[in-house]
């Protein structure tokens, strides 16, 4: 009995360590961005950057500060007609934590970004929800297009 109440601690122990976060949504992302009030760009291709900036994903109950990590982007920006403009050139990545638990990206990974203006460039935020990062698809970019020209907003239209 008293193994059993053992095990059942444990596991409740690492139940309740995990992290649970909303699924990961771009139209909501661009619902997000667009009435903060601040600048985005939204952006489709790969960063280049030295993966070993980013903090583990999942750094084992050990609190980290991350530090903003230095990449180039090479893709396009979303416009009224998809995304049709090349951009290429410096960003920065924000790795954020929530507790243990750390954003990650893979360089070289097609990836559609919600990137904010801070100062004279940007930042995307990489956090342990994917909250800015999504892997593009033809759905995900149709919808986008369709929000970015005020149009109806909303994944079930297409």
């Amino acid at each position: 009995m008293k193994l059993l109440l053992t095990f059942a601690l444990a596991l409740a122990t690492t139940q309740a360590s995990a992290l649970s976060c909303i699924p990961p949504d771009p139209i909501r992302a661009f619902q997000v961005a667009f009435q903060s009030g601040d600048e985005y760009l939204i952006l489709k291709g790969r960063f280049a950057f030295d993966a070993s900036g980013l903090p583990d994903a999942e750094v084992a109950g050990i609190l980290v500060l991350p530090q903003p990590v230095s990449a180039e982007f090479v893709g396009f920006s979303l416009t009224l007609d998809g995304f049709t403009n090349d951009i290429a050139g410096p960003i920065t990545l924000m790795p954020t934590c929530i507790g243990a638990f750390c954003g990650g990206l893979q360089p070289g990974t097609d990836i559609i970004a919600f990137a904010r203006r801070q100062g004279t460039g940007y930042v995307v935020e990489v956090d342990p929800c994917s909250g800015w990062l999504f892997t593009p698809d033809a759905v995900t970019e149709a919808v986008l297009s369709a929000c970015i020209r005020g149009e109806s907003c909303v994944t079930g239209d297409f």
